[in-house]
């Protein structure tokens, strides 16, 4: 019994030695498939263990029946290892090994037989023990390989996790160092930015420095020299305010004089004036000049209406107006011949009645009256022969002469001489007196004029011959411009542009209706026909100022 408790504690301690090759340590888990593979592996050594204790019990039955089985038998009676096996595989069966002892005790000590069947029996008892032994300890030995196995795959699959989780912790690690290192290698790019930049902000703030130090001195140069510059100043406008009050005193000095001094011109003007002039000389109004000036052009425009009888098909014949643009060239009212018959064969208005002829007879009339009579300080000098009221034209020609001569020399003494010459040369007009210088002018520049409208054209005459004297002997230049002249005070010498704006030309009374809507209206055409010349007054009642000019009469235009 004694051998049979220390073989049981040998084969516990085998067993649990064995049990603790194939424990796995709990505190090295690297995840959950590690977790389950261990405990399968734990599950499986505790189910051999139990199996190890149960086949334990049955081994220590089976030897103590072995064992008192032999120590009945006889020393010679022992069986081989065969026939153990054998035996072994019967004491398998079903029963167990006290259903053995108890077959076992009932042949010994209830059934008598023979020694040879007892022997055999015997004999065939310990081998079955023995074979059933061996196939419970081949069985276990298999789960016992098979659960090394197991732990094997389970330590080798547990290495293979830990040399994952190493080469992550390596490759992790490689990854956070080279992190850091990239992170270090930024930080020290940025640094070196950072450094840079500043530098570079620090050169600027130097430079700004610098900069506001250079402005700073200039600034204090500037105020230093501008404080002087005022000291100056100052010194300068106390000195000229003592000159300006000086020189206000010294012109209040001369205002006084100078008031003397016109004071005793006025009164030697007004002495003058009451033992030269009288009444017949007194200066004509501006405004009485233009009326008359308006009311004769009237009368030339009446008169041209009421005697115009060609129609335009005879104004257009070749022949009649190449001698009607020689005469408007000749009075200055014309100076682009296809111009004007191209504007009056398109000119719709052209076609009605007479009006071309009415048109073209009262520009060449004006023209007359006031370049020949209104213009001309002796056109009263038209006579071949010293006859009633008529001068001798040779004395008018040498008379013009002078007149040059003096005013390219003193312009205002020359005006002032042919003044006076008119005044002693003018008595008091006779109607007779007006008449001959009428119609010597007539029969001069309108010798084919038509009978039964001379009386009318000889009015015209006298009122333009009263209306030159009066002009004339009066100190003021008259002055008469025609198309060219106008030109060239323009500035354009070939045409003139109509603008409503001008205050020397005025439209012909033809474009009447274009004007009412817009007085714009024709602003930029080109200006076909002068109508009348251009009437300006040089000088003043005194004989002086003859450099400025003003318009009497505007200059008639018609632009088709």
């Amino acid at each position: 019994m004694e051998d049979l408790c220390a073989e049981t504690s040998d084969l516990k301690m085998a067993e649990g030695g064995d049990s603790r090759e194939t424990s796995v340590p709990s505190e090295h888990k690297p995840g959950k498939t590690m977790d389950a593979a261990t405990k399968a592996a734990q599950k499986a050594v505790q189910e051999v263990n139990e199996k190890l204790n149960e086949t334990n019990v049955k081994q220590l039955a089976r030897r103590y029946d072995l064992d008192a089985s032999l120590r009945q038998m006889q020393p010679g009676s022992r069986f081989s290892g065969k026939r153990r096996a054998t035996s072994a595989e019967k004491s398998a069966e079903p029963g167990g090994v006290l259903s053995r002892i108890g077959t076992l005790t009932k042949s010994v000590f209830g059934h008598p037989s023979s020694p040879r069947a007892e022997m055999q029996e015997l004999d065939e008892q310990p081998r079955a023990v023995l074979a059933d032994q061996e196939i419970d300890l081949d069985l276990l030995q298999g789960q016992l390989l098979s659960c090394q196995k197991l732990l094997k795959e389970t330590e080798e699959e547990k290495n293979s996790l830990q040399h994952e989780v190493k080469t992550c912790k390596k490759k992790w690690k490689d990854q956070a160092q080279e992190l850091y290192a990239s992170f270090d290698r930024e930080a020290e790019k940025w640094n070196r930015n950072c450094k840079r930049l500043e530098d570079k902000h620090q050169m600027e703030v130097d430079k700004l420095q610098r900069t506001c130090a250079d402005q700073n001195a200039f600034v204090k140069k500037l105020e230093q020299d501008t404080f002087k510059k005022l000291e100056a100043a100052k010194q300068d406008a106390e000195l000229a305010h003592e000159e300006k009050h000086a020189a206000e005193k010294a012109c209040k000095e001369y205002e006084q004089r100078l008031e003397h001094f016109e004071k005793i011109v006025r009164e030697m003007q007004s002495s003058a004036l009451r033992s030269v002039e009288s009444a017949q000389w007194a200066p004509l109004a501006t405004s009485e000049i233009e009326q008359k000036l308006k009311s004769l052009l009237t009368d030339v425009r009446q008169c041209a209406q009421k005697y115009a009888k060609l129609p335009i098909e005879e104004v257009l014949d070749p022949k009649r107006f190449e001698n009607i643009s020689t005469t408007l060239i000749g009075s200055k009212c014309l100076n682009q011949p296809e111009l004007f018959r191209d504007t009056l064969s398109k000119n719709s208005a052209m076609k009605k009645a007479t009006k071309a002829h009415g048109l073209i007879f009262a520009a060449h009339l004006s023209s007359i009256v006031l370049r020949h009579i209104i213009a001309d300080p002796f056109f009263a000098f038209q006579g071949i022969t010293d006859e009633d009221g008529v001068s001798n034209e040779d004395n008018g020609v040498q008379l013009r002469t002078l007149m040059k001569v003096l005013t390219a020399s003193d312009e205002a003494s020359a005006e002032n001489w042919r003044c006076q010459t008119l005044r002693l040369l003018h008595p008091v007009i006779a109607d007779d007196s007006k008449r001959a210088v009428a119609c010597a002018l007539v029969q001069k520049f309108l010798p084919k004029i038509l009978i039964q409208f001379r009386d009318d054209v000889m009015r015209i005459m006298e009122d333009a011959v009263e209306l030159s004297w009066q002009l004339w002997t009066r100190k003021a230049r008259i002055e008469v411009l025609g198309i060219t002249a106008i030109g060239k005070q323009d500035g354009t010498a070939s045409s003139i542009i109509y603008n409503a704006n001008s205050h020397v030309l005025e439209p012909s009374f033809l474009h009447g209706r274009d004007l009412d809507d817009d007085p714009g209206a024709l602003d930029g055409r080109e200006v076909v026909l002068l109508c009348s010349p251009l009437v300006m007054a040089a000088g003043n009642a005194d004989g002086t100022d003859y450099e400025k000019r003003r318009v009497l009469k505007p200059a008639v235009v018609w632009m088709g």
